[in-house]
C-alpha cells in the first residue's frame, strides 16, 4: 500500500492510493442528485460532505462542487450534463 503526503496550507495530509482514486472518480447522477437534495435540506455543504462520507463510505465531493451542482440544478432543473450542440 502506498501512502502519499499532500501539503496544503503548511499542513500535511495523508492519502492512500484508494483515497486518491476515489476522489478522482466521477460521481454518478444519483450521487449528485442526493448531494443536491441534502444541500436543499441543510443549506450546508459541510453537512453534505459528512453525510456523503457516512452513506457512501467514500471521499466526498468538494464544497465548491456541491454548490456548483446546486446552482446547475436551480438553473436547469437537473444535475445531468447537457449534451452540447456539437457539429451536425
Amino acid at each position: 500500500m502506498f501512502v502519499y503526503f499532500v501539503c496544503t496550507n503548511s499542513l500535511y495530509q495523508v492519502f492512500s492510493f484508494s483515497d486518491i482514486y476515489m476522489r478522482l472518480s466521477k460521481m454518478n447522477a444519483q450521487e449528485k442528485a442526493q448531494c443536491v437534495e441534502w444541500f436543499i435540506e441543510t443549506k450546508s455543504d459541510t453537512q453534505v460532505q459528512r453525510r456523503f462520507r457516512t452513506d457512501y463510505n467514500r471521499t466526498p465531493p468538494s464544497r465548491t462542487t456541491i454548490r456548483a451542482w446546486y446552482t446547475k440544478f436551480k438553473r436547469n432543473g437537473s444535475v445531468e450534463h447537457k449534451k452540447g450542440a456539437g457539429r451536425p
